[in-house]
């Protein structure tokens, strides 16, 4: 979990402008990792846990990776049984979500 958490957070640090901003909340049902980000475009999310799927970012060359974090996320959870699911509006944040049982959804 520790591994999940860190991903997440390290995202988003890394598609945040010079001010960031996160904050994680959680209950028995679900914890939610929120950031003040560039935010993802409504186009890529369904593809964002796909294993080397980077969102195409022209501003953002700046930033290195492999496109296999949120892939290792996903695979994590889905071993625990539990899921995960992202929510952005560009300009405004992202918010990754995951959900403790997915019988509950």
């Amino acid at each position: 979990m520790a591994n999940v958490l860190n991903n997440l957070i390290d995202n988003a640090i890394k598609y945040s402008r010079d001010s960031v901003e996160i904050t994680i909340t959680g209950d028995s049902h679900d914890l939610s990792v929120r950031d003040n980000g560039i935010g993802i475009p409504s186009k890529s999310i369904p593809y964002l846990f796909n294993k080397f799927y980077r969102v195409p970012h022209g501003n953002r060359q700046d930033v290195r990776g492999y496109g296999i974090g949120l892939y290792y996320v996903k695979s994590i959870l889905d071993k625990m049984g539990w899921d995960i699911e992202a929510k952005s509006t560009e300009g405004e944040g992202s918010v990754f979500t995951i959900k403790f049982s997915k019988d509950e959804q």
